[in-house]
């Protein structure tokens, strides 16, 4: 089981890359990193797209979660 989720990781990791390349997603692109003691409202991730932010990354799973 744990090559399958190394593959699975490794895999998902590539698409996301590769992604990023064809779209010309460039270093200079705005994003926020959410944690799970961040807002979690609407309006709250809206206000950062209107500064111009373009994406948002979140954590699944992981080991010790609630």
């Amino acid at each position: 089981m744990n090559k399958l989720k190394r593959w699975v990781v490794a895999s998902i990791g590539a698409v996301a890359f590769f992604g990023a390349m064809i779209t010309a997603v460039s270093a200079n692109t705005n994003g926020i990193d959410v944690a799970s003691y961040q807002g979690d409202t609407a309006s709250y991730f809206n206000s950062f797209k209107q500064v111009g932010d373009n994406f948002t990354m979140v954590k699944l799973g992981g080991r010790g979660g609630r």
